[in-house]
């Protein structure tokens, strides 16, 4: 259950619902048409993403004057400390509100597929095309006609990474 006021045990519940998500999700594959509903999702996480980094950063900022190094309790250090960590903050702010834009448009591409797991019919190479910056339109053809090979797209992250606190998605 939700709770607005407590932000320790909020990002603790967040981020063991995201870790179920990241397993949940390896299963999509097998339920492509459930990926439009995920995708409404994580707009919302991505959103709240967002707002909670903005939040980071502005207490970071508002509480300045108290925070001291935690070495010699200097205070110069302290305030030179916070004004970076709210500084990379509101640049991880900013990276996540450019990536709510990529899902965004991903969102709207998905909603416009109809799924037929039982009526899969061979794709000409020509008709599979990607959209967008890893787009094969613009392939060069051989002497035979052919397509060349796309370039390979860049492989996701292992599945397996370790997350900050040490555990495994």
């Amino acid at each position: 259950m939700p709770n607005y006021d407590q932000p320790v045990s909020s990002g603790l519940e967040a981020a063991e619902a995201m870790r179920a998500l990241a397993h949940a999700t390896l299963n999509l594959v097998d339920k492509p048409e459930d990926t439009f509903s995920v995708l409404g999702d994580m707009l919302s996480i991505t959103s709240s993403y967002v707002s909670v980094l903005d939040n980071l950063a502005d207490a970071h900022e508002r509480k300045i004057g108290d925070a001291h190094d935690d070495q010699d309790r200097d205070l110069v250090a302290g305030r030179e400390l916070a004004l970076a960590a709210a500084q990379s903050l509101r640049r991880a702010s900013f990276q996540i509100a450019d990536a709510y834009r990529h899902v965004d448009h991903a969102t709207d591409m998905s909603a416009q597929i109809v799924w037929f797991p039982d009526a899969a019919a061979p794709v000409a190479e020509d008709q599979a095309r990607p959209v967008g910056p890893t787009s094969t339109v613009a392939r060069v053809r051989g002497t035979d006609g052919r397509a060349s090979p796309a370039p390979p797209a860049p492989t996701p992250r292992s599945r397996t990474a370790a997350v900050p606190d040490g555990r495994s998605l």
